[in-house]
């Protein structure tokens, strides 16, 4: 039984986008690709964030289609689940990097 794909509306930051002016989105927006230098388009892919804090490059690794696993130990997830919890591709955890849930 598959998931149907999230169309490219589902996995949009939207409003709910941690409240950021467009500058500052588009700033971390670039930071994002050149420190990553993964590219815009990663379905089928998986990317494993680990330290996502309240979510600054969550939305954005969503938005290239790859389905991403972030996390976090601090509370700083609660920030990251209300701007980016309606996300398809996105599963996100409190969790240690030390004692991870999954393998």
């Amino acid at each position: 039984m598959g998931r149907a794909r999230p169309s490219r509306g589902e996995r949009r930051c939207g409003s709910r986008a941690a409240g950021r002016k467009p500058a500052a989105r588009h700033n971390t927006r670039d930071r994002f690709e050149k420190e990553t230098k993964f590219g815009t388009a990663l379905d089928g892919q998986l990317i494993l964030e680990a330290g996502s804090g309240a979510g600054r490059f969550t939305c954005i690794a969503c938005e290239t289609g790859a389905t991403v696993v972030s996390f976090d130990l601090s509370t700083a997830v609660d920030a990251n689940y209300r701007s980016n919890g309606h996300l398809d591709n996105l599963l996100l955890l409190q969790a240690s990097i030390y004692e991870m849930p999954f393998r």
